[in-house]
């Protein structure tokens, strides 16, 4: 991972620097704090449910509220 990153960082700096982009979307800081993140949310997957249903129903009525003609499904 680390590999593949480093290249696509470099490409992406070489647009920076050519002026085609302001800043590089690739250079990713602490990027092993975010995988330890992600692999401590598989070992718990209850980590990443929601509140209690009435966090479900808010967000559920917000999503309805920015969808195209307010679809509600």
């Amino acid at each position: 991972m680390k590999n593949s990153l480093a290249v696509l960082v470099r490409v992406m700096e070489q647009g920076v620097r050519d002026g085609i982009i302001d800043r590089n979307p690739a250079r990713i800081t602490s990027w092993q704090d975010e995988y330890r993140r992600v692999e401590d949310e598989l070992d718990d997957p209850r980590s990443l449910a929601l509140a209690d249903w009435h966090t479900l129903a808010r967000l559920a009525d917000a999503l309805v509220e920015r969808s195209h003609g307010r679809f509600a499904g």
